[in-house]
């Protein structure tokens, strides 16, 4: 390998000495030598190579300066020999050469603004061939100069503060300055639609400031107060994009947080804001200002004070028509309406309940008006009138959502006085329920009356259009257009019916839901006077009353609504002799339920409450029992269709379920108020939440007598519950118990009870309705009305002494007493809905025998007391009591 040694002639040591080192020594010394003479030629080089290009950078400096002087004098000249024939080249000109440190450009500038016709601001052109800083500078100076010319010519121009990034080149003060100016303006839709939409993108970095916000409130509002064509532009896309930018939204919600707010200031944020609420999900809602204590009761406030005329006191149609075609007060009704639903629907009961938003009076009164104003509209909304009152879909879809949703919160939990606080006057109620059974179509058609968009029930129709449905764009066109025929085929009334059935009594409801069933009976040719099949003949042997009713009834399909002729067999083998009313089949009903919501059956578990209501064990997912539950949702659906009632208490989340409704977190309290009690604790836990309490996104269910953890998340185990995320796991933990883990049992039963009774007629009541709908309404007996319906066999009358003497000792037994006597004789401990008179057959009493140690006996088949002719009242109290306490009845002698 090459050392760096080259070959040189033969050197002879003649002094005897080596010369190595020597040499050695002088080769370091020219390599260093050599190094040093390469960087100072490389120096110089630098040196040299930056001399020349400062010498040429100040040479094009120069170049430019004398340009632009030459550019400005012909500029200067050409302005100054008259008015040029194209003033756009100018602009085209100076935007070129301006520079905001020159005094001289920014007075040609002032000149240009000042004098330069409207086509001098068609700025389009200049953009594609100026430098956009110099076209930034110069539109920010010219707003600054000349505001009004400004917004008149330059504002419009579509999609200018996207292409121009202006918003950190004007000042606030310049921006507000041009709120005059746009108060001023005029035009077509489109034109003012760019207008605003670029004033709001150059004032969203300072609506955070009330100096901004509401003047800017003010300047919108106002000019949309009295102008349909800037209503309709505060609508469009573009713009409610902007107004609904977090930012944003939260900056105007500010501005009405102050208590002292002008009503100008509210009225404008209302024309402003109403038309970009509807676009607005609840997840985005700004829920740190709709919270500030007093909001709502402003917004609440205002919207009544711009009632117009004496519409507040008089509830007519005509004062309606008023209401509804009066722009702010629609508007202002709608905000507050709007808001009120959002704060609401995130609110727990502990929350709401407390009225810290808004006061609960003020409350009362926003719903009676919204209420009758709802109802009004859409009660006359198919009249030949032309001046029948109308409002905004999206309007009276937020006052329908929200009547709903305090109806259903009524329900749960009263806030109103009394239940017919949500009632019409009786007169127009009256006049509703006969144009409503008036307006019915033909049978068959009849299930059209309460469905709503997009239910998944299970009738012909719902099927064929989810066969339509599919993904495409075409099938979704077809789904919708299916749905629009049905909304269209429905009558006013009838649209009520299905939006806001509560107007309406409850007895009224439950009379309207027999007629829909007694339509049906006609239509699928089930009417009590049609012959029994042979498939409706049953055979059910006693000691096997679920295994032979799920063998014989459970493929019946729809002649399960016409009556049933049951057989019963005892445990001897021998058959019965039954009075074929109906009442066979309600004695059947009775046992089966016994036998169907036992624990030995483990289908059903019973709440932590006090009534131990049931609902489907969690654990109970086998096909078997699936199937069983489907059983059950025919048998449950043939009582309510048939009218008896069910001595079963189901618990108001399943029964949520049943009105394909979700249930909330609030819904909690009916299956345990104790780990409900423990969630809100959480709720509102003050300490580390993570350290403290060691939850994570799990939850512990029984499975066939194990314990079992389920993860609420995905890698729920691995998640800690912390204050940043206890939230979601309380709801979660909701979800879970009262919505997943029943979701399969609950949809087999279900799709059973809703082959006997369609999902839209149970949606006329609310869950606590339909609870008594099933087993009858929770109030005290009525022993009078009881008295008055009560018939009597053989030689009992009323003034029999044994008969006289039966009703006062019934008149002194305690209220759970005369539920047990109730109990012995129909087989439920409640009353029927609308009085005794709703028997079939009628409450009996009958002689049983002249024995004085018989005890009363009964046939609940039948609804039959048989009572013995006891000869005194202690007698007669004591056998009575010991046989309606007992339990038995039936079989009892």
């Amino acid at each position: 390998m090459f050392d760096g040694s080259f070959r040189s002639k033969r050197t002879i040591n003649l002094g005897g000495r080596s010369t190595a080192a020597a040499a050695n020594k002088d080769r370091a010394a020219l390599l260093r030598q050599a190094q040093e003479e390469r960087r100072a030629r490389e120096e110089e080089r630098a040196r040299q190579s930056s001399a020349r290009r400062i010498q040429a950078l100040f040479r094009s400096h120069a170049a430019r300066m004398r340009w632009r002087a030459g550019q400005r004098a012909a500029w200067d000249a050409a302005v100054n020999s008259g008015p040029p024939a194209d003033w756009v080249a100018l602009l085209r000109v100076l935007a070129f050469f301006f520079d905001h440190t020159v005094p001289g450009d920014v007075q040609r500038l002032a000149t240009l603004v000042s004098n330069a016709p409207a086509n001098a601001y068609d700025f389009c052109s200049v953009m594609a061939s100026s430098p956009a800083p110099a076209l930034v500078e110069y539109l920010a100076l010219a707003a600054r100069l000349d505001a009004q010319r400004w917004t008149q010519h330059l504002l419009p121009v579509p999609d200018l503060v996207k292409r121009v990034p202006l918003a950190g080149h004007l000042p606030a003060e310049h921006v507000v300055a041009l709120l005059p100016h746009i108060s001023a303006q005029s035009g077509t839709p489109e034109r003012l639609g760019h207008l605003i939409l670029n004033y709001l993108q150059l004032a969203s970095p300072f609506l955070a400031n009330p100096r901004v916000a509401a003047p800017t409130l003010l300047a919108l509002g106002n000019q949309s107060a009295g102008s349909e064509v800037l209503r309709r532009v505060l609508g469009t896309d573009a713009v409610r994009h902007v107004l609904l930018e977090p930012r944003t939204l939260q900056a105007l919600f500010e501005v009405i947080t102050h208590d002292a707010i002008p009503r100008d200031t509210l009225a404008a944020f209302c024309a402003v804001i109403a038309p970009a609420l509807p676009h607005l999900s609840l997840t985005r809602s700004p829920f740190a200002a709709l919270t500030r204590p007093g909001l709502l009761a402003r917004l609440h406030a205002y919207a009544m004070d711009t009632i117009p005329g004496d519409v507040g006191v008089s509830r007519t149609t005509a004062a309606a028509e008023t209401a509804a075609r009066n722009p702010a007060h629609m508007a202002a009704a709608f905000v507050f309406a709007d808001s009120l639903y959002r704060v609401c629907s995130a609110a727990g009961d502990d929350e709401f309940y407390a009225f810290a938003w808004i006061p609960r009076l003020a409350l009362l009164d926003a719903v009676q008006y919204l209420l009758w104003l709802t109802f009004a509209v859409m009660n006359n909304s198919g009249s030949n009138n032309p001046h029948a009152p109308a409002i905004d879909p999206a309007v009276l879809t937020t006052f329908l959502r929200l009547l709903q949703h305090l109806f259903d919160r009524d329900s749960r939990r009263r806030f109103t006085p009394a239940a017919d606080f949500w009632w019409l006057p009786a007169a127009s109620t009256a006049v509703f329920v006969q144009q409503a059974i008036a307006e019915m179509p033909p049978a068959g058609d009849y299930g059209l009356l309460v469905a709503r968009d997009g239910d998944s029930s299970d009738d012909d129709d719902d099927e064929e259009l989810d066969a339509v449905a599919a993904t495409d764009a075409a099938a979704s066109a077809a789904r919708a257009a299916a749905l629009a025929a049905r909304e269209a085929a429905l009558s006013p009334r009838h649209r009520i019916l299905r939006d806001l059935p509560f107007v309406l009594p409850f007895d009224d409801r439950v009379n309207l839901f027999r007629t829909f069933v007694a339509l049906d009976r006609e239509a699928t040719g089930n009417a009590s006077d049609v012959l029994l099949s042979e498939r409706q003949k049953l055979t059910i042997r006693r000691d096997h009353i679920f295994e032979d009713g799920y063998a014989m009834l459970n493929g019946l399909g729809s002649m399960l609504k016409g009556r049933l002729g049951i057989t019963f067999v005892s445990e001897l083998g021998m058959q019965e002799a039954g009075i074929d009313g109906g009442g066979v089949f309600k004695e059947f009903f009775t046992l089966l339920s016994k036998e169907a919501f036992s624990d030995d059956a483990r289908l059903f578990a019973s709440a932590a409450t006090a009534d131990r209501a049931q609902y489907p064990r969690p654990d109970a997912t086998r096909a078997d029992d699936l199937r069983r539950f489907e059983f059950l949702g025919r048998i449950v659906g043939k009582a309510l269709y048939d009218g008896l009632l069910v001595d079963v208490a189901f618990a108001p989340f399943f029964l949520n379920h049943w009105l394909q409704r979700r249930n909330l977190f609030d819904d909690l309290p009916s299956l345990d108020p104790q780990l409900y009690s423990s969630l809100v604790f959480l709720k509102t836990y003050t300490g580390n939440v993570e350290e403290d309490l060691a939850l994570n996104f799990t939850a512990t269910v029984d499975d066939g007598g194990r314990s079992r953890t389920i993860e609420l998340i995905r890698g729920g185990a691995q998640v800690p519950v912390t204050a940043a995320n206890r939230i979601k796991y309380v709801y979660q933990v909701a979800n879970f118990k009262l919505n997943t883990s029943i979701h399969r049992q609950c949809a087999a039963f279900l799709h059973g009870l809703s082959e006997l009774v369609r999902p839209e007629w149970l949606r006329l009541f609310s869950q606590v309705e339909l609870g008594n709908l099933m087993s009858g309404a929770a109030v005290a007996i009525d022993l009078d009305d009881m008295y008055e319906h009560t018939v009597y066999g053989g030689e009992y009358s009323r003034q029999h002494p044994v008969i006289r003497v039966f009703w006062e000792v019934v008149r002194g037994f305690e209220e759970e007493d005369r539920r047990h006597l109730v109990r012995f004789i129909t087989s439920c401990n409640r009353a029927p809905l609308l009085g005794f008179k709703e028997l079939v057959p009628k409450l009996c009493i009958r002689p049983g025998g002249s024995d004085q140690e018989w005890l009363p006996t009964s046939s609940t088949c039948v609804n039959l007391l048989k009572l013995p002719k006891y000869q005194d009242k202690a007698t007669l109290r004591e056998k009575l009591l010991y046989s309606i306490r007992s339990g038995i009845g039936f079989e009892l002698s």
